[in-house]
């Protein structure tokens, strides 16, 4: 089916990145993971990343919860990966963070789930980011253009 990464914070005070930074990161994990691998694109389940950025009030440890949540309705499997975001706000290029964060998130999504993607395929993703088109983005960007899950709603 397919593989996504969404964002979703509950503070107001979240990290003000362009979504565009998830999908530029959700599409090279595609073209640099998953083709080469053959795994996900051709599940019959959406598989979503979901990266909930909250206060650090747990310090500052990125974790994931498993197992996956399945949404049978929609057939898509969501694994939640809990990201603190404070040195993503304080950094002198929060987008290079918010980035690295990312990439954190998805190292922790394969490793636990995926047996056939190996650190060095995660090295290989991390050497492919393009920092520089990254911090591009600007920071902050308008609330129209963060696009976090609930955002629509609003």
């Amino acid at each position: 089916m397919e593989f996504k990464i969404e964002q979703f914070a509950e503070s107001p005070n979240r990290p003000q990145v362009s979504h565009k930074i998830c999908k530029y990161l959700e599409q090279l994990t595609i073209q640099t993971i998953l083709i080469p691998k053959r795994i996900i694109l051709k599940s019959k389940w959406k598989v979503v990343l979901t990266l909930c950025f909250e206060e650090d009030t747990l310090g500052n440890v990125i974790d994931i919860l498993l197992p996956s949540i399945k949404e049978y309705n929609e057939q898509a499997e969501s694994t939640i990966v809990f990201i603190p975001f404070g040195d993503i706000i304080n950094s002198s290029k929060p987008n290079v963070k918010f980035a690295e964060s990312v990439f954190e998130a998805i190292t922790l999504f394969f490793t636990k789930k995926y047996k056939s993607v190996s650190p060095e395929d995660l090295n290989q993703l991390r050497d492919k980011m393009d920092f520089e088109y990254i911090d591009s983005f600007g920071y902050p960007v308008p609330f129209e253009e963060q696009q976090y899950i609930d955002d629509l709603y609003l």
